[in-house]
């Protein structure tokens, strides 16, 4: 699981505006006011959770957590790479109104 999550993560990008650039193009927007609501969030879910043995998955600061449904499988947690925890910093400052409802976008200048 873990070795799938972080092959995910890759995929998005190499820096920050790469992940915002790429959460973007598949259209993820979320609001900054709840991080475990994230973009990001939302990216490992869509495609993580159509595993059965997946109940929910987190994004938090400086990791990742896929809890598992059966308690033989235990939760998972998964550390962030630096560029993917300066991403959530920055999209929960709001700096990527890109990936805000385009109701609530905001105007902030990009770390």
């Amino acid at each position: 699981m873990a070795r799938d999550v972080n092959q995910l993560l890759c995929q998005l990008g190499a820096t920050p505006s790469a992940v915002a650039k790429s959460l973007a193009e598949l259209g993820l927007r979320r609001s900054a006011r709840d991080p475990l609501e994230s973009p990001l969030s939302s990216y490992l879910s869509a495609i993580i959770s159509a595993d059965p043995s997946v109940a929910s998955v987190a994004v938090e600061h400086d990791r990742v957590t896929v809890v598992r449904t059966l308690r033989q499988r235990p939760t998972v947690t998964i550390p962030l790479p630096g560029h993917l925890q300066r991403f959530v910093q920055a999209w929960e400052l709001g700096c990527y109104p890109e990936l805000e409802p385009r109701m609530r976008r905001s105007r902030l200048a990009r770390p």
